[in-house]
């Protein structure tokens, strides 16, 4: 009695390469942080009024310090409007585009690894030319926290001098807010594009679109 033939599992149902799994989440957050953030920007730009950021209880001279500093920055961010507009519906087409395609990837859907390539690069000199051109607004925003914001608030010990308080605070705003970032999703594009070149993941990605032409 001859033996039955070995069945081949579909594609579809076998577990994706770790690495691989693993880029694509971080793409799928980063897009969707991405989305978020060009619809945002865009609200901001699509409203007229202008909302001050809440203040701690401080007293009415700082207050009116804080006021001014928020006043210049949205006038810093009104004068680049020309650019901003453009770059935050880049922003949202590009990281949707990138949570889709990261996605339909991690299910294992054919066809998606050139996709993928094709959205993490887009999405990766999309970050390189948006922190070029937004470096206006990062300066306006450090400003505003460094200069106006009230000293009272942070409650720091006297004994600290202004200037040192000053550069430290505008270092560790840049760093953390704006450069870490920048790096972190720089990392990710270079991690995903290394992930998609593994031979386990190509052979996953290849199964699965065999398996999709020969069901076709």
């Amino acid at each position: 009695m001859s033996a039955e033939p070995e069945e081949r599992p579909l594609s579809g149902r076998l577990r994706p390469p770790k690495l691989f799994a693993f880029a694509m989440v971080l793409c799928m957050a980063l897009g969707f942080g991405g989305t978020m953030n060009g619809c945002n920007n865009l609200q901001f730009y699509r409203s007229s009024v202008r909302e001050e950021p809440p203040m701690p209880d401080v007293d009415e001279a700082e207050r009116e310090k804080w006021r001014e500093g928020v006043r210049a920055s949205w006038d810093v961010f009104d004068r680049a409007r020309p650019t901003q507009v453009p770059l935050a519906a880049a922003d949202l087409v590009l990281s949707a585009f990138l949570l889709m395609v990261a996605w339909r990837a991690l299910q294992g859907r054919p066809g998606t690894r050139g996709l993928a390539v094709q959205a993490v690069a887009a999405n990766g000199a999309f970050a390189i030319v948006d922190y070029a051109l937004s470096m206006p607004l990062r300066a306006a925003f450090v400003n505003v926290l460094v200069e106006h914001l009230p000293r009272s608030s942070l409650r720091l010990p006297p004994s600290l001098p202004e200037d040192q308080v000053n550069e430290a605070l505008q270092q560790a705003l840049y760093i953390f807010l704006f450069r870490a970032p920048l790096g972190f999703k720089l990392a990710t594009y270079v991690l995903t594009i290394v992930a998609l070149t593994l031979p386990s993941a190509r052979a996953y990605l290849d199964d699965v679109e065999a398996d999709g032409n020969a069901e076709a």
